[in-house]
Formats: structure tokens, sequence, C-alpha cells
């Protein structure tokens, strides 16, 4: 999995064979983590690949998982599995489904 999407996205056939190679979009990991879910992975055990892990392999020591000290990254989502609110560091970024910051470097 790839958080920051724009990676490699491998395309296989029904047979399984690979086909082509794509791009990944923000879109994908959410459509992963839900098709997971639906799948009768727990919530808690699908957002692993998308948490924990990449902030282990990437050596992140305060991303990942929800800790004392922690960077205040958070993805809130509705009971569709929706985003309605992004926290990055601590700062509400999107709330109830809508921007509260717009630009890049707005303060």
């Amino acid at each position: 999995m790839s958080s920051d999407a724009g990676g490699s996205l491998p395309i296989f056939d029904n047979t399984g064979k690979l086909i082509k190679m794509g791009v990944g979009s923000p879109s994908t990991n959410l459509k992963t983590l839900k098709e997971c879910v639906e799948n009768g992975i727990p919530l808690e055990t699908a957002l692993i690949p998308f948490t924990s892990s990449p902030a282990k392999l990437l050596k992140l020591k305060d991303k990942g998982s929800l800790k004392e000290s922690f960077d205040a990254d958070m993805l809130l989502l509705d009971e569709k599995l929706q985003p309605h609110t992004v926290i990055s560091r601590g700062r509400i970024m999107v709330a109830n489904y809508k921007p509260t910051v717009l630009g890049t470097f707005q303060s």
C-alpha cells in the first residue's frame, strides 16, 4: 500500500495474469479498505497496511499510530467509510466533508 498514492497499480485479468501497470490514486486506498471490510476483515486489521506498516517501513517514528507525542494525523471515516474529517499534525484540514485549509501554505 502507498499512503501517498501515485504508486504503481498492477492490473490483472480474471486468471490473475498481469495485463498492464497503471498509476495509483488516493481513491484506490479507500476502495481497497472498503473491499477488505466488505470481505470480513475487521477495520482495525484492514487499516494496518495504510498506517503502522508504511510508517515502520519508512522509519517515520512519530507516525502510523495514535500515541502520545506522535504527530496527530487522523482520517475520520463515516459509517460508509467515506472521509469526513482530516487532521494533520493536530490541525483540522477537512471538517464535516468540507476543506478548512485550502492552500498549500495557508496558515
